[in-house]
């Protein structure tokens, strides 16, 4: 998505990427082996089947990698956000507000409770190619949750906010 320099053109990119959301979600659901299909429901134990797979597709993901592998990380960061947005809410945009964010002109799903910071699913797929090791998906997701759900963000605002 990096591809287009100017915000409408980003945000039309970004209007076909989410119009395009079941059919890659489809095609990486696919991709599964047949016996862990019925797995992939969008919960967060889904997640280790998704990083098994993704693990065996992919060795390590480069920038020149090819348009199968581009698929596979694609597909396996759009179940990525999708799970985060079923098990703990938030909603996709498209991260262009500030262009010296790290995630500027990237998918992100935020809009959480507590004021947890936006997530960029990409980067963490990718993240999980370079650490290897199957429940780093799982741990990402699960961490947001205890995030949200426990308001330690708000505590941490808080403390920045006093100067402690």
């Amino acid at each position: 998505m990096n591809g287009v320099d100017n915000s409408e053109g980003r945000k039309e990119l970004f209007q076909y990427w989410l119009a395009e959301m079941d059919d890659a979600l489809d095609r990486i659901i696919a991709g599964v082996p047949v016996n862990e299909k019925d797995l992939l429901d969008y919960s967060l134990d889904s997640l280790t089947v998704l990083e098994s797979y993704l693990l065996h597709e992919i060795g390590s993901f480069k920038q020149d990698a090819d348009e199968n592998e581009r698929a596979v990380v694609d597909g396996c960061a759009r179940y990525l956000g999708e799970t985060i947005r079923r098990t703990i809410g938030g909603e996709w945009w498209l991260a262009i507000d500030d262009p010296d964010n790290v995630n500027f002109g990237m998918p992100v799903v935020g809009g959480f409770a507590n004021d947890v910071p936006p997530i960029c699913p990409f980067y963490v797929v990718t993240a999980s190619l370079d650490r290897r090791t199957g429940l780093y998906l799982s741990s990402v997701v699960s961490n947001i949750k205890m995030r949200v759900d426990s308001g330690f963000s708000d505590l941490l605002a808080m403390k920045r906010k006093l100067g402690k």
